[in-house]
């Protein structure tokens, strides 16, 4: 069978993107996480437009993985995503931070999630062609994973794996909130 484990293809990192206007991309991602931390791989999550003491997520993996998980927020810790109009000099500074503190470690990862990069992308926060460059110059061990809507076609173009979320019926529609445990 050919798609069996395959050890010949365990030693790369493959960029996957996670996108469009439908629910479930960080859910996704998370999925990725659980499976690596599984398999006893060191991971980074940085989440670009979330309080990480907001999310569920990071409530049970701070609790069960504190070893070979960082679990970082940096950027906007704003839930919903705020508009342009809205984004503070402080929003700016904490991307910053955190974009530089990826460049910096991401040789000390298997895996990254960066959360919400294409929105910090679309706020200019970054350039799409600093992101580029950031990934075809990854480690090639390291698997990288991009959540957000609106993923940039120059971030599509150098990606190994691009699923986009499309929205065909929900719930939300009916004035349903978010809620605990299943959106955050």
């Amino acid at each position: 069978m050919k798609n069996l484990p395959n050890p010949e293809f365990d030693k790369y990192g493959y960029i996957q993107i996670y996108t469009g206007l439908g629910k479930a991309k960080t859910t996704a991602a998370m999925g990725l996480v659980c499976r690596a931390l599984g398999r006893k791989f060191e991971v980074c999550i940085m989440q670009f437009c979330k309080d990480k003491n907001q999310t569920g997520e990071y409530k049970y993996f701070s609790e069960n993985f504190n070893d070979n998980l960082d679990y970082l927020s940096s950027g906007l810790p704003h839930y919903p995503i705020p508009t342009k109009a809205n984004i503070t000099t402080d929003d700016k500074i904490k991307f910053i931070e955190g974009w530089e503190y990826i460049r910096r470690r991401q040789a000390d990862y298997d895996l990254i999630v960066l959360d919400e990069l294409t929105t910090a992308i679309d706020f200019g926060f970054i350039l799409v062609e600093e992101v580029v460059l950031f990934l075809k110059d990854k480690p090639e061990h390291l698997e990288i994973v991009i959540t957000g809507r609106n993923a940039q076609k120059e971030l599509i173009e150098v990606a190994d794996l691009v699923t986009e979320m499309l929205p065909i019926k929900h719930y939300w529609d009916k004035g349903v909130k978010a809620r605990l445990g299943i959106e955050y």
